[in-house]
């Protein structure tokens, strides 16, 4: 859910975007440019929050939360839990080179399959394996095979080579 402002200008205020974490690990994606991007100020009070480093292979601590890349949250505690996240939200963006391999990528604020495009790269044919985009269930505790980039969701998306990826509104 996503509350947001335009002015008289046509310009996006900050707005807030909910996050719905379950008991234990959460894949997710923050589809707003947060106000201030700190781990601990927008992942408040979870147990940890790792990313996926594709050029070293291996989790990492963020210091600070992108829309355009996924995190692993743990929540601990009793019951599941919802945080507000202060910011402007994502339409689109862009990663300069994805790595050849598994990457975590984010989501965009909108409506679910959007569309991923290769902008650059070296490979013929387009390198993103669009069939093994995947998301984590958490409820069933399995990774499950991907339609599309679902808003607030965080994927698995494999590349058979380094390319720049820009995440796109549908038709845009």
């Amino acid at each position: 859910a996503f509350a947001v402002q335009i002015d008289s200008e046509g310009s996006m205020s900050p707005g807030s975007f909910e996050v719905t974490l379950d008991l234990g690990w959460n894949m997710v994606s923050v589809p707003v440019w947060p106000c201030d991007p700190s781990r601990d100020v927008v992942f408040p009070g979870v147990a940890a929050v790792f990313t996926w480093d594709p050029v070293n292979k291996r989790y990492m601590r963020p210091a600070t939360i992108d829309p355009r890349f996924a995190y692993w949250v743990l929540l601990s505690g009793v019951e599941p839990r919802t945080i507000e996240v202060i910011g402007t939200p994502a339409l689109e963006w862009d990663i300069d080179e994805i790595s050849q391999g598994w990457n975590m990528i984010g989501s965009g604020y909108g409506d679910d399959a959007r569309g991923l495009e290769c902008l650059t790269t070296t490979a013929d044919p387009d390198p993103l394996q669009r069939n093994s985009i995947f998301y984590w269930d958490p409820v069933n505790k399995r990774y499950a095979r991907a339609t599309g980039i679902a808003q607030g969701v965080g994927h698995w998306l494999a590349s058979g080579d380094s390319c720049d990826l820009a995440l796109r509104q549908p038709g845009a």
